[in-house]
Order: structure tokens, then sequence, then C-alpha cells
């Protein structure tokens, strides 16, 4: 509950900033899962005390894990690091565009004023 509350003081940055690091750990996270569950099951099956049915049943298992892993987990970490670095860099890229917009600003205002000061005496 602590944590939500804090959640909601953050400003628009830190909040785009932690989804993105988030999404990218999540993303890298479960390739690596699937990828350690792969080679469990190769592991597995290279040992050479296993019964016929056990062999059936992890061979089952890592077809299954070999097709998901193609279809499914790839495309969806795939997708997941990718808007995580598109947001981390458009973040960064956004901040520094308008503290460049802000200086830019600041300065012509700066050149205004101290040019109704000289033209005021």
């Amino acid at each position: 509950m602590r944590m939500l509350k804090n959640l909601k003081n953050l400003n628009r940055y830190n909040l785009t900033l932690l989804i993105s690091i988030l999404l990218i750990l999540v993303g890298f996270c479960i390739w690596l899962f699937a990828t350690s569950v792969i080679q469990g099951h190769i592991q597995l099956l290279n040992e050479s005390n296993l019964t016929q049915e056990e062999i059936w049943t992890h061979e089952g298992s890592l077809q299954w894990w070999r097709y998901t892993q193609t279809t499914s987990i790839t495309p969806l970490v795939t997708i997941m690091i990718t808007i995580g670095f598109i947001s981390l860099v458009g973040q960064i890229v956004w901040t520094k565009a308008s503290q460049r917009q802000v200086l830019k600003a600041f300065s012509e205002n700066l050149k205004l004023a101290s040019a109704e000061k000289f033209e005021i005496k």
C-alpha cells in the first residue's frame, strides 16, 4: 500500500524510466527462464540412465518448450525489450530537447530584458 502511494508521487519522467527498466528486466527474465528450461531438458535427455517413458516425457516437454519459445516467448520478449528501450531512449531525448527549449527561451528572455534595460537609460 505504501509503495502504491510512492508511485503516485513519482513524476512522469521517473515513472516512464521505471516502467521502461521494468519491461527490459522482465523481458530478459522470461527469455532466460525459457532458455534454462530448454537447457535442463537437453541435459536430462543426455543422461544414459533414463527409462524409455522418461525419455519420451522429456522429449515431448522439450519439443513443447522449443515450439512455445519460437512462437510466443521470443516475439513477446522482443516486443517488451524493444518498447522498453524505445521509451527509455525517447524519454532521455525528450528531456534533452525540452531542456534545450527551456534554455533557448531563457536566453531569448534574458536578451530582451537586457535590451529593454539599456534602452531605458
